[in-house]
């Protein structure tokens, strides 16, 4: 999951999450406290890619230092 497209996400993922009903999401917290805490949480980008190197030649090779 990379990120929210709305409100209407947020809030759905809120309800998930958490098994809040819609009406304790809308009227029970602030709505900038479910905004920091989601914010603030982790999250995985499926399409970042690390490169692994094996040894130093490797690496000076990636870097342009070779």
């Amino acid at each position: 999951m990379v990120g929210l497209n709305s409100p209407f996400g947020l809030l759905g993922q809120i309800k998930d999450k958490r098994g809040y009903t819609h009406g304790y999401v809308m009227w029970k917290q602030p709505w900038m406290m479910y905004i920091i805490e989601m914010a603030d949480m982790p999250r995985y980008d499926e399409k970042a890619d690390v490169p692994v190197f094996d040894n130093v030649t490797e690496i000076k090779r990636h870097l342009g230092t070779n």
